[in-house]
């Protein structure tokens, strides 16, 4: 069985998001950012699990408010 997940990051708006494999290969013709519906993205991961996609994320919590922060 391939993998499920493939995240992704726009060239535009610098947002990242995922999409299932399967989906990928429906639409392999037309991908576009969900944000800004720029087509200049590239793919970043490949991944069985949703968390090990999204590791890239760290949040913490500012003023009783969770803020995403990146992770450097």
């Amino acid at each position: 069985m391939g993998k499920i997940y493939s995240s992704y990051k726009c060239t535009g708006c610098k947002k990242e998001f995922v999409l299932l494999t399967e989906d990928i290969e429906k639409f392999k013709g037309y991908l576009a950012c969900p944000y800004c519906n720029n087509r200049n993205i590239k793919s970043l991961k490949v991944e069985d699990s949703l968390k090990e996609c999204m590791n890239e994320r760290v949040y913490k919590k500012v003023h009783g408010a969770i803020r995403q922060v990146s992770q450097k």
